[in-house]
């Protein structure tokens, strides 16, 4: 598994970790500090990657805004 960069967004494509997954890439956002979690987009290869980046970026970087709050 690929590690995240807490507080930014990342993107695996082919996600291989489970054979069902193969033809599926995942669009992630670590939440940073003691909260382990993430928010993300499960898609298909052929998705609209900078439309779901700017997406998962924004909604990561307001709840972590939320949470430190």
């Amino acid at each position: 598994m690929v590690a995240s960069i807490e507080g930014q967004a990342a993107v695996r494509v082919g996600v291989d970790a489970t054979p069902g997954l193969a033809g599926c890439s995942l669009v992630s956002f670590a939440l940073p500090g003691q909260v382990r979690g993430a928010v993300g987009v499960l898609g298909p290869l052929r998705m609209n990657y900078g439309f779901a980046l700017a997406a998962v970026d924004m909604v990561g970087a307001r709840v972590t805004e939320l949470l430190q709050a």
